[in-house]
């Protein structure tokens, strides 16, 4: 079975689609984005950039596709690109209602790619609360793998490489998962695994 990915524009008020573009699945949204854009210019009628505001995800977020818009744009971006975002404190977000709610926000304007770009943060608890859970199980995971690793290379039965090359390797697999190598520090000393766990150390 062949994998194919749809690109499809609709109207804000009602959804309606304005445009379609089918496309190989193998093919990543960042390449399919700067394709299918001049298909969207010839496609709708009467087209005016300034009369347009595309919405899309950071999947479909780079360098070039940001330079190459001639519209409006509201995008999730990644706060990597542009590190000193994390330094905001929590207590300079605002409460903003929306829908009978409230969400933490933050708007500021920072240059990102050489332009000067309009960024808003959200805070949100829950989404807080997942990621630290998941962060914290983790940071035990990686711990645990560790512990078992020098296990193994204390224990005179086990055949696991002991170069520290391959060691090196298996710390490096280990530590793989999000933000793990930031806080956990590790490495090979007198044929055994040491490490420290810096859990202040600001992520990102």
């Amino acid at each position: 079975m062949k994998q194919c990915s749809l690109a499809l524009v609709t109207s804000k008020e009602t959804g309606i689609p304005l445009f379609s573009h089918v496309y190989e699945g193998n093919k990543n949204d960042q390449t399919g984005f700067s394709e299918y854009l001049p298909l969207l210019e010839s496609r709708i009628p009467e087209y005016d950039p300034n009369e347009i505001t595309l919405i899309f995800d950071g999947g479909s977020v780079s360098k070039k596709n940001l330079a190459t818009l001639k519209t409006h744009y509201i995008c999730s971006f990644p706060i990597n690109y542009c590190k000193k975002l994390y330094d905001i404190d929590i207590e300079d977000y605002t409460g903003l209602k929306i829908n009978n709610r409230t969400v933490l926000c933050h708007r500021t304007t920072e240059s990102i790619w050489d332009e000067e770009r309009v960024c808003v943060l959200t805070f949100s608890n829950k989404l807080y609360d997942g990621q630290l859970k998941e962060l914290n199980e983790n940071i035990a995971k990686a711990t645990n793998a560790l512990a078992e690793l020098n296990d193994k290379i204390n224990d005179s039965k086990s055949r696991i490489d002991k170069s520290e090359k391959a060691l090196g390797k298996k710390i490096e697999g280990i530590l793989k998962n999000k933000y793990i190598s930031d806080i956990i520090h590790a490495k090979t000393k007198n044929n055994n695994v040491v490490y420290d766990i810096n859990a202040s150390k600001k992520l990102g």
